[in-house]
Protein backbone atom coordinates (compact mmCIF):
# COMPACT_ATOMS: atom_id res chain seq x y z
CA UNK A 1 0.00 0.00 0.00
CA UNK A 2 1.20 3.51 -0.82
CA UNK A 3 0.04 6.49 1.21
CA UNK A 4 0.85 10.09 0.48
CA UNK A 5 1.49 12.07 3.65
CA UNK A 6 -0.43 15.35 3.58
CA UNK A 7 1.37 17.94 5.63
CA UNK A 8 -1.06 20.21 7.46
CA UNK A 9 -0.53 21.65 10.94
CA UNK A 10 -3.93 23.30 10.98
CA UNK A 11 -6.76 22.04 13.15
CA UNK A 12 -9.35 24.31 11.53
CA UNK A 13 -8.62 23.68 7.88
CA UNK A 14 -7.50 20.10 7.44
CA UNK A 15 -6.08 19.15 4.05
CA UNK A 16 -6.03 15.47 4.92
CA UNK A 17 -9.76 15.47 5.72
CA UNK A 18 -10.67 17.55 2.68
CA UNK A 19 -8.87 15.24 0.27
CA UNK A 20 -9.85 12.18 2.27
CA UNK A 21 -13.51 13.03 1.74
CA UNK A 22 -12.90 13.66 -1.94
CA UNK A 23 -11.02 10.38 -2.49
CA UNK A 24 -13.06 8.23 -0.14
CA UNK A 25 -10.19 7.48 2.25
CA UNK A 26 -11.12 5.93 5.59
CA UNK A 27 -10.90 8.54 8.37
CA UNK A 28 -8.63 6.21 10.32
CA UNK A 29 -6.04 6.55 7.55
CA UNK A 30 -5.90 10.34 7.42
CA UNK A 31 -2.95 11.97 9.13
CA UNK A 32 -1.94 15.58 9.64
CA UNK A 33 0.08 17.75 11.99
CA UNK A 34 3.81 18.10 12.57
CA UNK A 35 4.08 14.52 13.83
CA UNK A 36 1.67 13.06 11.30
CA UNK A 37 4.49 11.42 9.35
CA UNK A 38 5.19 9.15 12.32
CA UNK A 39 1.62 7.88 12.27
CA UNK A 40 1.88 7.25 8.54
CA UNK A 41 5.01 5.16 9.02
CA UNK A 42 3.35 3.21 11.82
CA UNK A 43 0.19 2.56 9.77
CA UNK A 44 1.62 -0.38 7.83
CA UNK A 45 2.29 1.29 4.46
CA UNK A 46 4.99 -0.01 2.13
CA UNK A 47 5.96 3.32 0.55
CA UNK A 48 5.56 7.04 1.12
CA UNK A 49 5.60 10.11 -1.12
CA UNK A 50 7.07 13.06 0.78
CA UNK A 51 5.68 16.34 -0.52
CA UNK A 52 6.28 18.69 2.40
CA UNK A 53 8.18 21.92 3.13
CA UNK A 54 11.87 21.20 2.35
CA UNK A 55 12.91 21.89 5.92
CA UNK A 56 11.19 18.64 6.98
CA UNK A 57 12.22 16.37 4.12
CA UNK A 58 15.47 15.05 5.58
CA UNK A 59 13.83 14.10 8.89
CA UNK A 60 10.89 12.39 7.21
CA UNK A 61 13.02 10.54 4.66
CA UNK A 62 15.46 9.25 7.27
CA UNK A 63 12.60 7.98 9.45
CA UNK A 64 10.87 6.27 6.53
CA UNK A 65 14.02 4.50 5.37
CA UNK A 66 14.84 3.44 8.91
CA UNK A 67 11.39 1.82 9.05
CA UNK A 68 12.11 -0.09 5.84
CA UNK A 69 9.79 1.85 3.51
CA UNK A 70 10.27 2.82 -0.11
CA UNK A 71 10.56 6.63 -0.40
CA UNK A 72 9.65 8.99 -3.24
CA UNK A 73 10.49 12.53 -2.19
CA UNK A 74 10.16 15.99 -3.66
CA UNK A 75 13.17 18.19 -4.20
CA UNK A 76 15.17 19.79 -2.68
CA UNK A 77 16.30 17.08 -0.30
CA UNK A 78 17.09 19.57 2.48
CA UNK A 79 17.75 23.22 3.29
CA UNK A 80 21.23 22.86 4.78
CA UNK A 81 24.39 20.75 4.60
CA UNK A 82 23.45 18.62 7.61
CA UNK A 83 20.13 17.72 6.01
CA UNK A 84 21.77 16.86 2.68
CA UNK A 85 24.24 14.55 4.40
CA UNK A 86 21.38 12.94 6.31
CA UNK A 87 19.52 12.16 3.09
CA UNK A 88 22.73 10.87 1.49
CA UNK A 89 23.13 8.47 4.42
CA UNK A 90 19.47 7.47 4.10
CA UNK A 91 20.04 6.70 0.43
CA UNK A 92 22.90 4.34 1.27
CA UNK A 93 20.80 2.72 3.99
CA UNK A 94 17.92 2.24 1.55
CA UNK A 95 20.25 0.45 -0.87
CA UNK A 96 21.44 -1.83 1.92
CA UNK A 97 17.81 -2.59 2.80
CA UNK A 98 16.98 -3.18 -0.90
CA UNK A 99 14.54 -0.29 -0.82
CA UNK A 100 14.04 2.63 -3.20
CA UNK A 101 14.77 6.25 -2.31
CA UNK A 102 14.00 8.41 -5.34
CA UNK A 103 14.23 12.21 -5.48
CA UNK A 104 11.94 14.00 -7.93
CA UNK A 105 14.27 15.77 -10.37
CA UNK A 106 12.36 15.67 -13.65
CA UNK A 107 14.85 17.28 -16.04
CA UNK A 108 17.21 14.24 -16.23
CA UNK A 109 14.25 11.97 -17.08
CA UNK A 110 13.17 13.85 -20.23
CA UNK A 111 14.07 11.77 -23.33
CA UNK A 112 15.29 14.81 -25.29
CA UNK A 113 17.52 15.96 -22.44
CA UNK A 114 18.89 12.43 -22.07
CA UNK A 115 19.76 12.29 -25.78
CA UNK A 116 21.44 15.71 -25.79
CA UNK A 117 23.40 14.90 -22.61
CA UNK A 118 24.70 11.69 -24.18
CA UNK A 119 25.86 13.56 -27.29
CA UNK A 120 27.75 16.00 -25.08
CA UNK A 121 29.34 13.18 -23.08
CA UNK A 122 30.46 11.56 -26.32
CA UNK A 123 32.40 14.70 -27.25
CA UNK A 124 29.88 16.09 -29.69
CA UNK A 125 30.78 19.72 -28.90
CA UNK A 126 34.42 19.11 -28.09
CA UNK A 127 36.09 19.79 -24.78
CA UNK A 128 33.72 21.57 -22.41
CA UNK A 129 34.60 25.21 -21.79
CA UNK A 130 31.78 26.61 -19.68
CA UNK A 131 28.34 25.84 -18.24
CA UNK A 132 25.62 28.42 -17.63
CA UNK A 133 22.47 27.57 -15.65
CA UNK A 134 19.45 29.82 -15.15
CA UNK A 135 16.55 29.75 -12.70
CA UNK A 136 13.85 32.39 -13.22
CA UNK A 137 10.34 32.48 -11.79
CA UNK A 138 7.78 35.04 -10.71
CA UNK A 139 8.39 34.54 -7.01
CA UNK A 140 6.41 32.85 -4.26
CA UNK A 141 3.79 34.11 -1.78
CA UNK A 142 5.30 36.05 1.13
CA UNK A 143 2.40 37.37 3.24
CA UNK A 144 2.73 39.13 6.57
CA UNK A 145 3.61 36.78 9.40
CA UNK A 146 0.89 35.74 11.80
CA UNK A 147 1.00 34.83 15.49
CA UNK A 148 2.02 31.24 14.65
CA UNK A 149 4.14 29.50 12.02
CA UNK A 150 1.05 27.82 10.57
CA UNK A 151 0.57 30.41 7.82
CA UNK A 152 4.14 29.81 6.56
CA UNK A 153 3.49 26.08 6.05
CA UNK A 154 0.87 26.45 3.31
CA UNK A 155 0.73 27.21 -0.41
CA UNK A 156 4.53 27.28 -0.94
CA UNK A 157 4.86 30.29 1.37
CA UNK A 158 7.70 28.31 2.96
CA UNK A 159 9.96 29.19 0.00
CA UNK A 160 10.14 32.70 1.43
CA UNK A 161 11.72 31.44 4.67
CA UNK A 162 15.28 30.11 4.76
CA UNK A 163 14.73 27.54 7.48
CA UNK A 164 11.57 26.12 5.88
CA UNK A 165 12.27 26.33 2.14
CA UNK A 166 15.96 27.10 1.85
CA UNK A 167 15.30 30.16 -0.39
CA UNK A 168 14.50 30.17 -4.10
CA UNK A 169 17.93 29.00 -5.27
CA UNK A 170 17.50 25.86 -3.15
CA UNK A 171 13.82 25.21 -3.81
CA UNK A 172 13.53 26.22 -7.48
CA UNK A 173 16.90 26.84 -9.13
CA UNK A 174 18.17 23.46 -7.93
CA UNK A 175 16.51 21.87 -10.99
CA UNK A 176 18.92 23.68 -13.31
CA UNK A 177 21.97 23.22 -11.09
CA UNK A 178 21.19 19.51 -10.73
CA UNK A 179 21.09 19.24 -14.54
CA UNK A 180 24.73 20.36 -14.73
CA UNK A 181 25.84 17.90 -12.05
CA UNK A 182 23.87 15.10 -13.74
CA UNK A 183 25.33 15.91 -17.15
CA UNK A 184 28.90 15.90 -15.85
CA UNK A 185 28.51 13.02 -13.42
CA UNK A 186 30.60 14.83 -10.80
CA UNK A 187 30.36 17.61 -8.24
CA UNK A 188 32.09 21.00 -8.16
CA UNK A 189 34.96 21.47 -5.74
CA UNK A 190 34.49 25.19 -5.03
CA UNK A 191 31.83 27.89 -5.21
CA UNK A 192 31.41 31.56 -4.49
CA UNK A 193 28.58 33.98 -5.05
CA UNK A 194 26.29 36.66 -3.75
CA UNK A 195 22.56 37.05 -3.18
CA UNK A 196 20.07 39.62 -1.94
CA UNK A 197 16.43 40.30 -1.12
CA UNK A 198 14.91 42.50 -3.81
CA UNK A 199 11.13 41.83 -3.68
CA UNK A 200 8.82 44.55 -2.48
CA UNK A 201 7.59 44.33 1.11
CA UNK A 202 9.46 41.14 2.14
CA UNK A 203 8.41 39.25 5.26
CA UNK A 204 10.50 36.07 5.00
CA UNK A 205 14.29 36.07 4.91
CA UNK A 206 14.80 34.10 1.68
CA UNK A 207 16.90 35.82 -0.98
CA UNK A 208 15.29 36.16 -4.40
CA UNK A 209 18.26 37.24 -6.54
CA UNK A 210 21.53 35.33 -6.75
CA UNK A 211 24.67 34.73 -8.77
CA UNK A 212 26.98 31.77 -8.11
CA UNK A 213 30.16 30.54 -9.77
CA UNK A 214 31.05 26.86 -9.33
CA UNK A 215 34.45 25.41 -10.22
CA UNK A 216 35.22 21.77 -11.02
CA UNK A 217 38.45 19.91 -10.37
CA UNK A 218 39.59 20.25 -13.99
CA UNK A 219 38.98 24.01 -14.01
CA UNK A 220 35.58 23.91 -15.73
CA UNK A 221 33.53 26.98 -14.80
CA UNK A 222 29.79 26.85 -14.11
CA UNK A 223 27.90 30.14 -13.72
CA UNK A 224 24.43 30.18 -12.21
CA UNK A 225 21.95 33.07 -12.25
CA UNK A 226 18.75 33.10 -10.21
CA UNK A 227 15.80 35.51 -10.13
CA UNK A 228 12.46 35.11 -8.34
CA UNK A 229 10.55 38.32 -8.99
CA UNK A 230 7.35 39.22 -10.92
CA UNK A 231 9.29 40.94 -13.72
CA UNK A 232 7.19 39.58 -16.56
CA UNK A 233 10.07 37.47 -17.88
CA UNK A 234 9.11 33.90 -18.75
CA UNK A 235 9.95 31.19 -16.22
CA UNK A 236 13.15 29.32 -17.03
CA UNK A 237 15.11 26.36 -15.76
CA UNK A 238 17.93 25.66 -18.17
CA UNK A 239 21.47 24.34 -18.42
CA UNK A 240 23.55 25.48 -21.40
CA UNK A 241 26.89 23.80 -22.08
CA UNK A 242 29.53 25.48 -24.27
CA UNK A 243 32.26 23.42 -25.87
CA UNK A 244 35.16 24.01 -28.26
CA UNK A 245 33.03 23.35 -31.35
CA UNK A 246 29.41 23.90 -30.35
CA UNK A 247 26.89 24.18 -27.56
CA UNK A 248 23.91 22.30 -26.11
CA UNK A 249 20.99 23.14 -23.86
CA UNK A 250 19.05 21.02 -21.40
CA UNK A 251 15.73 22.58 -20.46
CA UNK A 252 12.84 21.98 -18.06
CA UNK A 253 9.95 23.35 -20.11
CA UNK A 254 11.27 24.05 -23.62
CA UNK A 255 12.95 21.87 -26.23
CA UNK A 256 16.48 20.64 -25.62
CA UNK A 257 19.02 21.85 -28.16
CA UNK A 258 22.27 20.57 -29.67
CA UNK A 259 24.34 22.60 -32.14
Amino acid sequence: MILRYLFDPSGAWNVADALGDKRGVDKRRRFSGLSGYKRVIESGVEAVALIVPPGFLAEHAAAAVEAGLHVYMAKPVAVDVHGCLRVEAAGKQATEKRRVLLVDYQLPTDPANIQVAELVRQGGIGKLAKIVTVGINGGRPDPSKTATIESRLQHAVWDSDMDLGGSHVVSYDIHAIDAAVWLLGRHPVAAMGASRICRADPHGDSHDVCGVVFEYADGLIHEHSGLALPTGVHDELSCTVYGQTGHAMLDYTRKARFQ
